[in-house]
């Protein structure tokens, strides 16, 4: 198995730093590129990494114990791609999910007003 380490020749590095750059700087010229980072789904996505990020490693713990005796041959790796086309669309729907009832309402800089008077309307309603 190949990992990268920056201890490689200077020349890794190197290449490393200006398919990088390459890449950030396609981002504004090219409009393949662009396109595809302008894509709704990646934008998406990108504005849910954070919620991604947080609760993907508990449901990749949850769903393995369901799909590790998945198996459609004796090889691993088409395995474990079966087992990543189950986990990613499920994770980006729980997160979609989570973001939209977490994260979201807490972007807008005045969620405390709007919370304090709506938990003021809800207790002078009851009460």
């Amino acid at each position: 198995v190949f990992v990268w380490r920056w201890d490689f020749a200077w020349y890794s590095r190197v290449l490393v730093i200006a398919s990088l750059f390459l890449f950030f700087y396609s981002s504004f010229k090219s409009g393949y590129v662009n396109k595809f980072l302008s894509n709704n789904w990646i934008t998406a996505i990108g504005g849910m990494c954070y919620t991604i990020y947080l609760i993907h490693l508990p449901f990749a713990e949850l769903l393995i114990t369901f799909t590790r005796k998945i198996h459609f041959t004796g090889w691993y790796a088409p395995n474990m791609l079966l087992q990543l086309v189950i986990f990613i669309p499920l994770i980006i729907m729980i997160s979609a999910v989570c973001f939209l009832l977490f994260e979201k309402p807490f972007m807008d800089k005045h969620w405390p007003a709007k919370l304090s008077q709506r938990l003021h309307t809800f207790f002078k309603t009851n009460h």
